[in-house]
């Protein structure tokens, strides 16, 4: 009996050789709505992307062999980072958003959101934002400057993948969001890093 017979009647996946990859499935990623904005410099996705400048639809479109197959290779994890962003609330995604960019947790971070009009709410001068964390107003401008500085490393040109923002323009914002908040939130996932 030849390998070929034995292996006939048998689903692709017991064969212990992975499923073919071809254009057509890398290509139905490129056309994703998060494909251009996604890519290795935001830390929510990092771990499931090449390394380099490209976003999701680059890699898939015209990347090296390499990027294609380290893209398909951790494409189903992606997909449930993508989906989890996806369903978190306006605040809790730019809140997550702003953590991983900064590096920032717990009050600092609440400090930093409200002190940037990004908390959605109440925001603070930076004297009481100094004040709270018990540093100085030069230190939370330093603060400041350091996630701006982060914000535009890792934003694609597109903007990050945050669609409750367009949702929020689309559809309504929701009433306890400030007129402010609003306005740093569409610059915070704004296209072309303006």
């Amino acid at each position: 009996m030849t390998s070929s017979q034995r292996t006939s009647g048998l689903p692709i996946s017991t064969w212990g050789i992975p499923p073919q990859r071809n254009d057509t499935d890398l290509a139905a990623v490129a056309l994703e709505p998060w494909a251009l904005h996604v890519w290795h410099h935001d830390p929510r996705f990092a771990e499931f992307l090449p390394t380099g400048d490209s976003t999701v639809f680059e890699i898939a479109a015209s990347g090296t062999a390499l990027e294609r197959r380290a893209l398909w290779d951790r494409l189903d994890a992606l997909r449930d980072a993508v989906e989890a962003q996806g369903v978190l609330s306006l605040t809790d995604a730019v809140s997550e958003y702003v953590e991983a960019i900064s590096g920032q947790h717990g009050q600092r971070l609440q400090v930093l959101l409200a002190v940037t009009d990004l908390n959605g709410h109440d925001p603070v001068t930076r004297t009481e934002a100094a004040r709270r964390l018990n540093v100085s107003r030069a230190r939370i401008y330093q603060i400041v400057q350091q996630m701006d500085r982060q914000l535009v490393r890792a934003r694609p040109d597109r903007g990050p993948w945050m669609p409750q923002v367009e949702t929020a323009d689309r559809e309504g914002w929701p009433e306890d969001i400030s007129s402010t908040a609003r306005s740093a939130m569409r610059a915070l996932v704004a296209m072309d890093g303006t």
